[in-house]
């Protein structure tokens, strides 16, 4: 089912002067430039080729009924807290279920939301599309936290942006840097 984009990640995770020292850029002509479309398009490539969230952004998950087993998953980790889980009950009233009804496991990647010892999942109504609906919020906390080898990865993709933005103005696709995309292999989730 899907899982949509509610809110993207508000801080990026390099710099402006990390970005622009790839570059050996000396001025601040150009720093929009950077920050407005090259820090944040990296950043976001980076993530499609991980499956994988790098700052906090806010997801919905959608589902027709809650699982047979105990668990839902959640994508594009790291899970940082639900905000809530709602559902479509058999009369079609719109209902929150409680947080002590379920468990995040954030140690799975991708994540699970699981019932609670002796809980179990409600009844949906019948026929419903999209009768339950799970918001979470995934990322590391802060830029601080992202892992190294992520960072020099858009730190490179971006500095390729910003290289061949003449190229991209013709509509050339730049996406491809293989020689350092093992940078990002270790934080690959590899199935969703």
């Amino acid at each position: 089912m899907p899982t949509i984009k509610v809110t993207d990640a508000t801080v990026e995770p390099i710099t402006l002067a990390q970005a622009k020292l790839w570059t050996r850029v000396d001025t601040g002509d150009e720093d929009s430039l950077f920050e407005s479309l090259c820090i944040p398009a990296a950043r976001q490539d980076a993530e499609r080729r991980m499956n994988r969230t790098i700052l906090p952004t806010t997801w919905r998950r959608h589902d027709d009924a809650f699982p047979s087993g105990p668990c839902i998953r959640l994508h594009y980790p790291l899970l940082i807290s639900v905000t809530h889980v709602k559902y479509y009950d058999p009369d079609g009233v719109l209902q929150t279920l409680s947080p002590s009804s379920y468990t995040p496991d954030t140690a799975s990647e991708p994540a699970r939301l699981c019932l609670a010892p002796g809980a179990s999942w409600p009844a949906t109504q019948a026929g419903r599309a999209n009768a339950v609906e799970v918001e979470y919020k995934a990322g590391w906390p802060d830029a601080a936290a992202v892992p190294a080898t992520i960072k020099q990865w858009v730190a490179l993709f971006a500095a390729t942006l910003f290289n061949n933005r003449d190229l991209l103005a013709q509509g050339v696709i730049v996406s491809d840097i293989k020689f350092a995309d093992g940078l990002l292999d270790g934080y690959k989730v590899w199935s969703l």
